[in-house]
Order: C-alpha cells, then sequence, then structure tokens
C-alpha cells in the first residue's frame, strides 16, 4: 500500500525485540515532545492527509507547489527542513484553516502535561 510507504521513519526503527523497553520510553518522550510542537503536530497532520490520498511524490508536489524532493522530505518527516509558515501554506493548499492558539501556563503546568503524554 502506497500509505506505508510515506509513514516518517523514528529513531527507534533499527532497534530489535530486545530493547523493547528502552523504545517504549522512547516513543513516549517522542510522542510527549511531538504533542506540545505545533510545527511537529501540523506536518503529521498533512502527512496523514497526504498519505491517506494514495498520491505519489511527484502528484504531492505538484498539489502542494514544490518539488518531488522537497515532497519526499515532507513525507519522510524531515521536520527540519522546513518552518511553520512553509507547513500553514501546504495546509492551505489543501484548503484547511489552521488555527494557533497561545495559553500561558506555569514550568509546573507544562511538566505534567509532558508526564501525561
Amino acid at each position: 500500500m502506497l500509505q506505508d510507504k510515506f509513514q516518517p521513519a523514528t529513531p527507534w526503527d533499527e532497534f530489535g525485540p530486545e530493547h523493547d523497553q528502552v523504545i517504549a520510553d522512547m516513543k513516549k518522550s517522542h510522542a510527549a515532545k511531538h504533542a506540545l510542537d505545533p510545527k511537529a503536530a501540523l506536518m503529521s497532520k498533512i502527512v496523514g492527509e497526504l498519505g491517506s490520498r494514495n498520491l505519489n511524490q511527484t502528484q504531492i508536489g505538484q498539489l502542494l507547489g514544490v518539488t518531488r524532493t522537497r515532497a519526499n522530505n515532507l513525507m519522510t518527516g524531515k521536520l527540519s527542513m522546513f518552518s511553520l509558515d512553509a507547513l500553514v501554506v501546504f495546509a492551505q493548499r489543501l484548503n484547511w484553516r489552521v488555527t494557533l492558539t497561545t495559553e500561558t501556563s506555569t514550568q509546573d503546568q507544562h511538566e505534567a502535561e509532558l508526564a501525561t503524554a
């Protein structure tokens, strides 16, 4: 299936079953980090949507107005190669409206969110 081909690589893909507990901890930390990162959250939603459309990278590039190489970077989860602004433009090209909400919180509240994510 084409959608599986575009799942972002994760840092724990290369480890075997003997590292299951370590990997579980890494995934929890990874998920918590990205849950608090609006850029990562938006990228994840865009990649999920594009993957569900079963498009190839050339078609994705045409839809988003970027090169096939840039589409590949997006679909393989290379977060550092994209600004939040670029991801918002991609979302707009998918006919989405993006809303960013900020709230103030104390450091204690922030740590509690990380612990429960």
